[in-house]
């Protein structure tokens, strides 16, 4: 039975989401051993691979470290990446000796270490990726952070490329597999009574973590539009027009079922807009080199806004929701990356 051995970026919650899309179509297909090295939790993976996992959590990169949802902070990025540095060569040394002989592929998503670890087992690796480390710490003039990746970056045999795609010239081998994104089967309107909504609500989904400062206020109520948030609590005063996020629907089934998704742009929230077709409000963040990438997407996209982060945390952007509110749904986009990326998968596991 081949063996496949995951390695998943320190990075936020899309990384571990969108691996676990493609290894679900891999494991579709094929029989397959995984273990996968991650510093997030099992659960945020597919729950019918559970019985084929062996998961580990443990960091495998230093990624960036973040002030709030909404800033990338620079020293304490700094920090982190000196430490991880120290740490490197030993924890390549420790995965490669994991992988040799026991592992027939290496898939990254995207931390340069599962790279060099799998050169030195002699295993070969694939690369899972819209950006990359090694550009995203040159764009905040992290030099040396940024060559240590490339030089492990280039040993990978491929570089599977989501689209859209920031610059990643250090892969010297790769195939584009389009945008990866994540689509509910339900039909719309019973999803919707499913969930309680009336005829004529208009449902805003705000797609913020519960966990850490406040990110947002809302606006005052109005009598057609209710809101979705990740817990009511005190911070919304009892208001009838706020909603729980409710535990057994998914995040594909939220985004068919809802009006508007207020979110900050990122790469896994982008595919599963694509796939959905739902209008997105986008909250500017400061400091994110990937963005620039996102936002060239998402201003081709009929039905998205962007509104200032201030403006959000006061609750002052009912003008932009209207302006959502009155355009219509989009067209779905094809969203083939998982399926594609598994068949590329396939063929390198023979």
């Amino acid at each position: 039975m081949p063996r496949v051995a995951v390695y998943i970026s320190n990075h936020g919650y899309g990384h571990c989401v969108r691996s676990g899309e493609v290894i679900a179509q891999l494991a579709a297909c094929r029989a397959l051993k995984i273990s996968v090295c991650c510093p997030l939790e099992q659960g945020l993976w597919p729950a019918g691979l559970d019985a084929r996992l062996s998961w580990r959590r443990e960091a495998c990169d230093a990624g960036v470290a973040e002030d709030g949802a909404l800033r990338v902070d620079l020293e304490a990025t700094e920090k982190a990446l000196r430490a991880w540095k120290l740490d490197y060569e030993r924890f390549v040394d420790a995965e490669a000796r994991r992988l040799r002989g026991a592992v027939d592929l290496v898939i990254g998503d995207v931390p340069p270490a599962a790279f060099e670890a799998a050169a030195i087992a002699g295993v070969r690796s694939v690369a899972l990726a819209n950006f990359s480390w090694d550009w995203i710490y040159a764009e905040l003039g992290l030099v040396e952070a940024a060559e240590d990746a490339r030089r492990a970056y280039a040993q990978a045999d491929l570089l599977l490329e989501l689209e859209p795609a920031a610059p990643m010239p250090a892969f010297v081998r790769r195939r584009s597999v389009g945008i990866l994104g994540r689509r509910s089967s339900r039909d719309r309107e019973s999803l919707r009574r499913q969930m309680g909504f009336g005829r004529g609500q208009r449902v805003v989904l705000m797609s913020f973590r519960a966990v850490g400062p406040p990110v947002f206020a809302l606006p005052p109520p109005c009598d057609d539009i209710v809101y979705l948030v990740a817990a009511v609590g005190a911070r919304h005063g009892g208001r009838a027009d706020v909603l729980e996020l409710p535990a057994n629907v998914s995040y594909a089934e939220l985004l068919l079922a809802c009006d508007i998704v207020v979110c900050k742009p990122g790469y896994g929230i982008l595919g599963d807009i694509a796939a959905s077709g739902i209008p997105a409000l986008l909250v500017d963040r400061a400091g994110f080199p990937e963005d620039v990438v996102l936002k060239r997407w998402f201003a081709a996209w009929p039905a998205a806004k962007t509104v200032e982060a201030s403006r959000l945390l006061q609750g002052i952007w009912i003008e932009e929701l209207r302006d959502l509110l009155s355009a219509e749904r989009a067209v779905p986009l094809p969203v083939p990356a998982a399926r594609e990326a598994a068949e590329v998968l396939a063929s390198y596991l023979g």
